[in-house]
């Protein structure tokens, strides 16, 4: 699936989409309450199936993505998202209760972006995902097309 090129939505404020994967309702709508403050439009799966079903409908900017879950599990849902040669691109972040070493490594191997602990420090969150999406977009920047030329120097006389 491709991003969608109309970024019309980001300059009314929206700022992406994020999916909230966690087989806890609590933690979701506390994710999504708090996310919606911060201008995101928010989608929620149950799990790693649900999610990675949503995955082969929709577009999102970032995943917030849970490691204990009953069906598949964040490990599981991370490596099979990062498979997938049109989702390896996507942000994850693992947001866990699990605050052990070995968690933490084993799904940046897996590929996650980067690791936030439950209880979720707002302030922490909030940077972790603004850093991701930034990362993201710098990424999807295409310094070769026009508009970018102008805008770097690069442009041939009389643009």
């Amino acid at each position: 699936m491709q991003r969608p090129e109309d970024k019309s939505a980001l300059n009314r404020g929206h700022r992406g989409n994020i999916m909230v994967v966690d087989d806890d309702t609590m933690n979701r709508r506390v994710l999504r309450r708090f996310l919606e403050t911060e201008n995101y439009s928010v989608a929620e799966a149950r799990g790693g199936l649900e999610a990675l079903d949503l995955l082969k409908h929709s577009w999102f900017d970032l995943v917030l993505l849970d490691i204990n879950m009953p069906d598949v599990d964040g490990y599981q849902t991370l490596a099979t998202l990062k498979l997938d040669k049109r989702l390896r691109d996507l942000p994850v972040i693992m947001v866990s209760s699990l605050d052990d070493l070995p968690s933490v490594v084993r799904c940046f191997e897996l590929g996650a972006n980067t690791y936030v602990v439950k209880p979720l420090s707002r302030i922490l969150l909030t940077s972790r995902i603004e850093a991701c999406l930034k990362k993201n977009r710098l990424r999807d920047w295409h310094p070769e097309e026009p508009r970018f030329r102008v805008l770097s120097g690069n442009a041939p006389r009389g643009s």
